[in-house]
Order: C-alpha cells, then sequence, then structure tokens
C-alpha cells in the first residue's frame, strides 16, 4: 500500500481530533487514515505521543468528499488552531 499524504498530529491535537470524530466533524479523517508512531517511519524524528496520520490517494479523496459534502467538517476544530490549519492544508494538497 502506497501512502502518499501525511499530517502530523501531536498528543494535544489527536484529543481535538478525536472529539471532533466522535461527533463527526472530521470528514472521516480519523476513520480514513492509518495512524503510526512517527518513530516508526524513516527520516520522522519527533515525540512519543505524536501520530503520523498516513493516506493513501482514495483515502484522501473520501476524505475530500466528505469535506465537500458536509459544510460542517472540521468546524469546531476551530478550538485547535494547530490542527485546524493541518487538516485544512491536508484538504488543500489533495489533488
Amino acid at each position: 500500500m502506497k501512502y502518499v499524504y501525511e499530517v502530523l498530529i501531536t498528543g494535544e491535537e489527536e484529543k481535538t481530533l478525536f472529539w471532533l470524530a466522535e461527533h463527526g466533524y472530521d470528514g472521516s479523517f480519523v476513520d480514513s487514515a492509518s495512524a503510526v508512531d512517527p518513530q516508526e517511519v524513516e527520516g520522522v524524528d519527533e515525540y512519543d505521543q505524536d501520530k503520523l496520520y498516513l493516506f493513501t490517494e482514495p483515502d484522501a479523496w473520501k476524505v475530500m468528499e466528505y469535506v465537500k459534502d458536509d459544510e460542517n467538517a472540521f468546524l469546531a476544530c476551530s478550538a485547535c488552531s494547530t490542527l485546524n490549519e493541518k487538516l485544512l492544508a491536508f484538504v488543500e494538497r489533495i489533488v
């Protein structure tokens, strides 16, 4: 399986991300990704509580479709501005 998109989420951001997912506001981000410890990925040197969310091309497009169809996707993540920036930047990178 080839992962073409990745998003590094800190432990604090992940708390907000899981809240969004639990309430249906994450655009299927959590369900569509494969989350790994970044230390398992060559060239990534981050803290223990961070997670690297990896997406295949079809899974990334699945998130994009959810976000396009749901005006409330990512709505509540304004409580965590860094998470908001990362999620929006991820969606903008999908080609």
